[in-house]
């Protein structure tokens, strides 16, 4: 149970902390990623859904139980998060960055990034891993 926990936090957390980055224009801030699809499926992906952050949870093994197996104590979490823009190469590393400067101030670290080729030339994407373990009793906050 708390694996999936873990995930809706997260992701909730991912997404709102997106929503807030803000970027200077003209000599004001405003929104640097407004139009951002957030997907927790693949089936939630199709082309009026880009640029598109899809985040998905691919490893939360259970740690730390008691002798009788009742208690789960904490989970290793790994999150798979892939940006998929159709409007160039930067906007969808920009994106997998300001996601992975969230994922690491959540304790999170970066094991695996790069960019995957689409077969379409007018789409970029690039994938990347975060590890974690969260115990029963951590608290998720930027």
């Amino acid at each position: 149970m708390l694996s999936n926990e873990v995930f809706d936090k997260v992701f909730t957390i991912v997404k709102y902390a997106m929503k807030d980055l803000e970027i200077v224009v003209d000599d004001e801030s405003v929104p640097k990623w407004t139009d951002i699809f957030y997907a927790r499926s693949s089936q939630d992906l199709d082309e009026t859904s880009l640029p598109c952050l899809y985040m998905r949870q691919i490893g939360a093994l259970q740690i730390g139980m008691d002798l009788m197996r009742n208690v789960q104590n904490g989970v290793d979490s790994t999150f798979q998060v892939e940006s998929i823009s159709n409007k160039s190469y930067d906007e969808a590393f920009e994106i997998i960055n300001d996601a992975g400067d969230i994922f690491t101030k959540l304790g999170y670290a970066l094991t695996y990034e790069q960019e995957l080729p689409t077969g379409n030339p007018s789409l970029w994407r690039f994938v990347a891993r975060f590890n974690r373990v969260v115990g029963a009793n951590d608290v998720l906050a930027l």
